[in-house]
């Protein structure tokens, strides 16, 4: 995150957006996630809101990066959701104020 906030700029932020993974589950879900992700039960309960996006997310949710956690491949595929939603402008925008460098303060699901 130090590196990207060292090299971003308002001109690079037009193509670059925050998106905070939780956030994008309940704009997916309609609500809040009610476990954590790091348990079996928040497990199934994001597969089971992914699959309203992505039909095959069984197929890739089992796959094993190195250096990732089960976890990080959920949130990956719902992180691509919101991106998706970005550029069809049909986002949720949480934030926008610009900050000292004129960056916008904001993260999109």
């Amino acid at each position: 995150m130090a590196e990207v906030d060292g090299l971003i700029t308002p001109e690079r932020q037009r193509h670059l957006v925050e998106v905070h993974p939780e956030a994008s589950f309940t704009a997916l879900g309609g609500g809040p996630m009610r476990h954590s992700k790091k348990t079996t039960a928040g497990r199934a309960e994001r597969l089971g809101v992914l699959r309203r996006a992505f039909a095959d997310v069984e197929v890739h949710a089992g796959t094993r990066l190195k250096e990732t956690g089960p976890d990080d491949i959920l949130d990956a595929f719902v992180v691509t959701w919101s991106v998706g939603r970005w550029l069809t402008g049909t986002h949720v925008q949480l934030g926008g104020e610009l900050d000292r460098r004129g960056l916008r303060m904001e993260i999109v699901a």
